[in-house]
C-alpha cells in the first residue's frame, strides 16, 4: 500500500513538473518525451519480480 502511495505521489509530482511537455527520456543519443505514466517499461524490467 505504501508503494502505491509513493508511486501516485511521484506520478503527480512528474505531472506538475513536466506538464504537457512530457518527461524527457534519453535512449541512444535521442531524447524522447512521454507524458508521465505512459513511458513504456523495458522488457528486462517487465518480467522482473
Amino acid at each position: 500500500m505504501i508503494a502505491n502511495l509513493r508511486h501516485q505521489f511521484v506520478l503527480e509530482l512528474k505531472r506538475a513538473l513536466y506538464g504537457q511537455r512530457g518527461e524527457p527520456y534519453r535512449i541512444e543519443g535521442h531524447t524522447l518525451r512521454y507524458l508521465p505514466g505512459t513511458r513504456p517499461v523495458r522488457l528486462r524490467y517487465g518480467r522482473s519480480l
